[in-house]
């Protein structure tokens, strides 16, 4: 996730950005972006307490647009960090450090996420203080809770919230703060969209797959990727032509899905029903897929099964979904609407 002194992209990230953020991001979208991304990294690794240190190159000592360089310092020589980098890394970096354990990208209006904040002191003292959970839309709190703690030197601790996100459809950000008297709060960011309730067809559904990753990371079947959960996912092993089919039982209507893509996404893929999970026809394609969250709709359709198809990988890895939801109704809702 490199990024040149001036916010532009050495080679080694050329094409990176532009997948994340679109191609027209701008250098302050991007300079936020890496440093959101890397503080929330690094406060992974530290609350893991199985690593002996976590270091970041801060500057690799020069700055050109045709090589591998990266560069957090606008200023080197009076070593003037990039403000983003001094705001949001710094926290991370904190002795008495937190973690908010999210890693998904979406939440629903009126769906309660059990969030855990971890927290770990890397003083040889004791730390107390508070734990704050805030739901922010810019500047405005839109939820907020808080509990106490107390942590022993050299320790660690978790702090679990209940959050229900209100109705409302924007894009926010969720802040776990440590708060402690006379010092200013360390934050653990994570940017969250929230959308309105839709009913989702494929919600806790039976699935299947091509393949099933199981690896050091753990085990990700297909079940994970219509459990509602936007922190939890399938994946399919390392390969071409990964799948994933949901039976929605008899009688549902279909005109659209929405997949929530992990990093390892589909460059193209298509959208296929069956009556009986067996022999599959083709209602939607995307030859340019994105990654992220994509929308894709289309006439609708009567079926008990659908899935996705991948034709191509994004990257060296199968494919990954933290969601794959399925819009449209109930077969006795359409008739209804018809007659």
């Amino acid at each position: 996730m490199w990024l040149n002194r001036d916010g532009s992209l050495p080679t080694l990230t050329s094409n990176l950005y532009a997948r994340l953020l679109g191609p027209n991001a701008t250098v302050e979208e991007r300079r936020q972006y890496y440093a959101r991304t890397l503080a929330a990294k690094t406060e992974f690794w530290r609350a893991k307490r199985k690593c002996a240190g976590v270091l970041h190159f801060c500057g690799l000592g020069y700055c050109r647009p045709d090589g591998q360089t990266s560069d957090n310092f606008t200023d080197v020589q009076n070593l003037v960090f990039e403000p983003n980098f001094f705001r949001y890394v710094r926290d991370s970096f904190a002795p008495v450090g937190v973690m908010l354990d999210f890693w998904g990208t979406e939440a629903t209006a009126g769906e309660k996420k059990n969030l855990r904040v971890a927290v770990i002191n890397d003083l040889d003292a004791v730390w107390s203080g508070t734990v704050r959970l805030r739901l922010l839309k810019g500047a405005t709190v839109l939820a907020e809770q808080t509990k106490p703690l107390t942590i022993p030197a050299l320790g660690e601790a978790e702090v679990h919230f209940e959050l229900i996100p209100p109705s409302v459809t924007a894009d926010c950000t969720l802040e776990a703060a440590l708060v402690k008297k006379g010092e200013p709060p360390v934050c653990s960011l994570r940017d969250v969209h929230i959308e309105p309730r839709r009913p989702n067809l494929a919600l806790g559904r039976p699935a299947k797959a091509s393949s099933e990753a199981r690896n050091e990371l753990g085990f990700f079947p297909a079940q994970l990727a219509v459990d509602g959960k936007g922190d939890t996912r399938w994946s399919s092993r390392f390969g071409d032509d990964g799948w994933l089919a949901v039976d929605l039982g008899a009688g549902k209507t279909v005109s659209g899905v929405e997949l929530v893509w992990e990093a390892a996404f589909a460059a193209a893929y298509v959208i296929e029903t069956s009556a009986d999970g067996t022999e599959w026809k083709e209602v939607a394609r995307n030859p340019n897929g994105n990654g992220g969250t994509e929308q894709l709709k289309f006439a609708p359709v009567t079926t008990q099964w659908i899935r996705i198809r991948a034709l191509k990988r994004a990257t060296g890895f199968g494919i990954s979904l933290w969601e794959f939801r399925v819009t449209g109704e109930d077969a006795a809702t359409q008739t209804k609407k018809n007659l």
